[in-house]
């Protein structure tokens, strides 16, 4: 299974291979472009394809190389080269521009088409504002910005972007009120202004909230745990549970280890280490202390997302292995379950936090994309932390169940399922 086709293209196509096993819903089409193959414009180029690799492999993505390449020793352009490659459900430009404000009008073409991701990268150098170096079909798309052709900082947007470890930016802080409440503020703010979904229990709770079953339900809808660790953190019994939760579910973690950490968490095994920041008596810290643990976070962001929707694949996968049924692997947590003489088919889908809207159109586009195909039949069942779902959520994600046609499980009856389609 091809999960990622990334592509190099200076002035002509030059690096072409894919990606197995990367932690993406569906395959998708990632192409690095620049006008033309000399200049700083080429250069960052060259440096973000580089940098999406290492990220990519960083991830346990298998590195293969591309059907072009495997068959006919050529790389082709991004227009011609996917057509043959089944899995590919998404395309991605990745446009660093030149400052000419031009594109091969094939290559415009193949990237206008509806459902395509532009991001568009713009050096300082270059242009300001950055808006003034795009083609005129790109101009109303925001632009990531670089500093001396330097794409690190960019790379966890890009990734998030391509829909690398998912659309999840969600983060749910974890903190001792009474040693952390306003440095867990600060990051709150400060990680919302960076395009993460943060959630901070006296920000995004109101009145009459049980509160239990609203950390729950947050944890349930979260891609990853960030623990303010604090001297006293071990006597938080709240915090302890949030923890143990979100071990259990395989969920991303991150602490940061503020001054006098005594590092309870051991599980946690991405640290920042804030233990020698001075905290104001106010009990805040410093603004360029806080964006260097947003940069830290951001970095390792991407990793930890991607350990939840691994744990699930792999229990899907071995699910519908032992019971001995027949399927064919569509991309992260996405299975198309073949029956036994005959009988109805089944697209099956994994889902790391409580299902979306997006999530049920999704599959049943695809259940009727099987029934076009000239199946019998075809049944659709979505499995994800559904019981963590307080009434009003789920009460939601029934009536989409319903209006869909798609069948809705907690993920803890993933095995008596499987066994009853057997």
């Amino acid at each position: 299974m091809r999960s990622i086709l990334l592509q190099l293209h200076t002035g002509r196509p030059v690096k072409c291979e894919s990606w197995s096993d990367a932690p993406v819903a569906h395959g998708v089409q990632i192409t690095v472009y620049s006008e033309n193959s000399h200049g700083d414009a080429a250069t960052l180029a060259v440096r973000t394809h580089a940098a999406l690799e290492r990220e990519i492999a960083r991830l346990n993505a298998i590195r293969m190389p591309a059907p072009c390449v495997a068959l006919d020793g050529h790389i082709y352009p991004a227009f011609t080269c996917a057509g043959a490659v089944k899995e590919l459900a998404g395309r991605v430009l990745i446009f660093v521009a030149d400052g000419s404000a031009t594109m091969d009008s094939r290559m415009q073409s193949y990237f206008s088409m509806p459902g395509t991701v532009i991001i568009p990268v713009v050096d300082g150098s270059i242009a300001n504002p950055p808006q003034r170096a795009l083609p005129a079909f790109m101009r109303t798309t925001l632009a990531e910005t670089t500093t001396g052709l330097d794409p690190g900082p960019i790379i966890p947007r890009i990734l998030r972007g391509a829909g690398i470890v998912g659309s999840s930016v969600r983060i749910f802080i974890s903190y001792r009120h009474a040693e952390a409440a306003t440095i867990a503020g600060q990051l709150f703010h400060a990680l919302a202004e960076r395009n993460f979904e943060p959630f901070l229990d006296r920000f995004n709770s109101r009145p009459g909230d049980d509160f239990v079953a609203l950390v729950r339900e947050e944890l349930a809808d979260k891609a990853l745990l960030l623990s303010l660790e604090t001297p006293g953190i071990r006597q938080s019994l709240y915090c302890r549970q949030e923890v143990a939760t979100a071990v259990s579910r395989r969920m991303g973690l991150i602490a940061v280890d503020l001054p006098g950490s005594r590092q309870v968490f051991k599980v946690i095994r991405h640290r920042i280490d804030a233990t020698g920041l001075t905290i104001s008596t106010d009990g805040k810290i410093k603004n360029s202390d806080l964006m260097s643990i947003v940069d830290q976070i951001a970095n390792i962001f991407p990793h930890e997302a991607a350990r939840r929707p691994r744990w699930q694949d792999g229990n899907l996968h071995g699910a519908l292995a032992a019971a001995g049924v027949s399927f064919t692997p569509e991309g992260l947590g996405r299975y198309l379950v073949h029956p036994r003489g005959g009988g109805s088919k089944r697209v099956l889908a994994m889902t790391a936090t409580l299902p979306n809207t997006n999530l049920f159109i999704e599959v049943e586009g695809r259940r009727d994309q099987v029934l076009a195909s000239s199946a019998p039949a075809c049944d659709a069942a979505i499995f994800g932390p559904v019981s963590a779902a307080r009434s009003g959520r789920y009460r939601e994600i029934g009536w989409l169940a319903r209006k869909s046609g798609v069948d809705t499980h907690d993920e803890g009856r993933l095995m008596r399922y499987i066994r009853r389609i057997r």
